[in-house]
């Protein structure tokens, strides 16, 4: 009994410290527990009071953003409308350039002809004089031209009365010399004539001239034609030169021949040419002018051995 109190006594002992030993920790883990609670309830109003803030403050950002989503639209906008104006005012800046570029170059023009105008308003300023001297010289010339046409109007009156002397002098020199070549027909005729005269004036280089200070040589070509049986044989001819009015002229190499006519005559001939005469022939005779000859009118005439053959005139100027 003793034993089995004694060993209740030491099973008791230990289940008492165990019983002490669990509610103490039961105590510990309540009071931990309460603890915890308060700390969790604390945590959890901390919490809640911090949910409160950050939703408060998410609102506040929602707000914030929802403002900013609202300028960023407006600036967006205004960026476009920026962006538009933008290219219009580059536009203008790049029509501006052009025009800038456009007024330099026009510019550059304009002061290049500027120079030009400047330097041919002195050349004109110039030429101006030049003109305004040449205006008064030809005033002078032409006061000058009135006087020599005012003696120019009287020599021309002169002149005009002269020519009309002098043609009518002509007129009755033609008709004496028309008389003349008749009487040398009558009194000598050859029984054919000499027609188709053809008078030449040459240069020394061969060229024409009418000019009598350059006439080197005269040139005569006639046609015989119809040449009668009696006469088709060797013949002399003979080339005479005159004054228009039938005077001998003294200044032409000449030889004197005799025409054995009806009624014999010596002739000073400028040029002599033996030919064998045909039914028909075309003659050229020349003689020597040598620059001898003075300007105006001479006679022509052609002999053979045995009469006159036929005339023409011609004018040296």
């Amino acid at each position: 009994m003793n034993r089995l109190e004694k060993d209740q006594s030491n099973i008791a002992k230990p289940l008492a410290i165990l019983f002490a030993g669990l509610f103490m920790l039961a105590s510990a883990g309540a009071i931990y527990f309460v603890i915890q609670n308060n700390q969790m309830q604390r945590l959890a109003e901390m919490q809640k009071t911090d949910y409160e803030n950050l939703d408060a403050v998410k609102q506040d950002l929602e707000g914030e953003l929802h403002e900013i989503e609202s300028s960023f639209t407006d600036k967006i906008t205004e960026n476009e409308e920026l962006s538009a104006t933008l290219q219009e005012r580059v536009k203008e800046v790049e029509k501006l350039q052009w025009r800038l570029t456009d007024a330099r170059s026009k510019l550059a023009v304009s002061t290049k002809e500027n120079e030009e105008i400047k330097t041919r308003l002195t050349q004109l300023e110039s030429i101006k004089k030049d003109l305004e001297s040449d205006i008064d010289a030809l005033a002078k010339t032409n006061n000058e031209l009135r006087l020599a046409n005012a003696e120019i109007k009287v020599e021309l009156e002169q002149t005009n009365e002269y020519t009309e002397r002098l043609s009518a002098h002509i007129s009755k020199m033609s008709r004496e010399n028309d008389k003349l070549i008749k009487r040398l027909y009558q009194i000598a005729p050859a029984g054919f004539i000499a027609d188709n005269f053809i008078v030449s004036a040459e240069k020394r280089n061969d060229k024409l001239t009418s000019r009598a200070k350059f006439a080197d040589e005269v040139r005569v070509q006639f046609d015989i034609n119809n040449v009668p049986e009696e006469f088709r044989t060797n013949e002399e001819l003979y080339l005479v030169v005159t004054q228009f009015d039938g005077r001998p002229l003294e200044n032409i190499p000449t030889q004197t021949v005799k025409v054995a006519a009806q009624d014999p005559m010596v002739v000073k001939a400028a040029d002599v040419e033996k030919i064998k005469l045909n039914s028909r022939q075309h003659v050229e005779m020349s003689f020597q002018a040598d620059k001898d000859l003075e300007a105006g009118l001479y006679n022509v005439l052609v002999y053979a051995d045995h009469g006159f053959l036929g005339a023409t005139s011609f004018q040296l100027r």
